[in-house]
């Protein structure tokens, strides 16, 4: 979930695109086409940036989630690992009791 900073900005960026198709709705209609199509390519740009910001935000979530996810497999590994080392241990004591009989 991005962070209310992030917000902030995805609002304030909305809020642009919306006043830019706002003032080329308005040039068009005052048949200033030039303008019209400048802010209006503003606005696409705006709106094409702010969704590559989002899709960014969305990827470091997800690399975030697996490295956490990585994290806790590795430390699971280590658990397994030990408990083996301790079977193992265990299995030598046992051995070398009984060779000492």
């Amino acid at each position: 979930m991005p962070n209310l900073d992030e917000r902030e900005k995805s609002a304030k960026l909305l809020k642009l695109v919306e006043e830019k198709l706002t003032a080329a709705k308005t040039a068009f209609e005052n048949k200033n086409f030039g303008r019209a199509y400048g802010l209006a390519n503003a606005a696409e740009h705006l709106a094409t940036n702010g969704l590559r910001r989002l899709e960014n935000l969305e990827s470091k979530k997800e690399l975030k989630e697996e490295k956490s996810e990585a994290k806790e497999e590795t430390k699971e590994r280590e658990e397994i690992k030990r408990s083996d080392e301790s079977k193992n241990s265990e299995e030598k004591r046992r051995n070398s009791e009984k060779t000492e009989e």
